[in-house]
């Protein structure tokens, strides 16, 4: 693959990328240091991509690992942002909300949501990132959602109270 090729093909997923690289590392600065050398790897590595229709799932899963090295190299905290960071190319409003309620969720639920569907990796992909089982991932990840319904659920119908999971 020529640098046009590969320059051409990363173009159209670099914001998708740093939204990803964002959600995992929770700030800017770490997700644009991992995102930089994920690039550098990639680029070094471009002849090893046999077909072009896989590139986004490749470069993704670069990412993804970059990401995991840097959490991994400051400890296996992830740190999370504000909401609005995440939702910056949303139409919908109420998206800011969903995010400000999942950050009170128990870190250890919030991070698997944020992976999940922030940056869009699949269970497997977070398992790897986190260091954990993947069923620990599909436990977290199921109570997590159960927990913000309760929330959504909570804040639409006046309850104050979150059951406990």
């Amino acid at each position: 693959m020529t640098e046009a090729e590969f320059l051409a093909l990363l173009s159209p997923l670099e914001a998708y990328l740093f939204r990803m690289a964002l959600a995992i590392t929770g700030n800017s600065h770490d997700a644009q240091d991992a995102l930089q050398e994920a690039v550098l790897s990639a680029y070094v590595a471009r002849d090893q991509l046999r077909d072009k229709q896989y590139f986004k799932a490749w470069i993704k899963t670069i990412v993804a690992h970059q990401c995991g090295r840097a959490i991994r190299g400051r400890g296996r905290v992830v740190p999370m942002g504000r909401g609005e960071e995440f939702s910056q190319d949303s139409a919908r409003a109420d998206q800011g909300l969903i995010w400000n309620l999942v950050e009170e969720l128990p870190q250890s639920h919030a991070q698997i949501i944020i992976l999940r569907y922030a940056a869009d990796l699949k269970q497997a992909e977070i398992a790897e990132i986190l260091d954990v089982p993947v069923g620990t991932v599909k436990s977290r990840l199921h109570y997590g959602l159960k927990r913000l319904r309760a929330q959504i659920e909570g804040k639409e119908g006046g309850k104050n109270e979150m059951p406990g999971c």
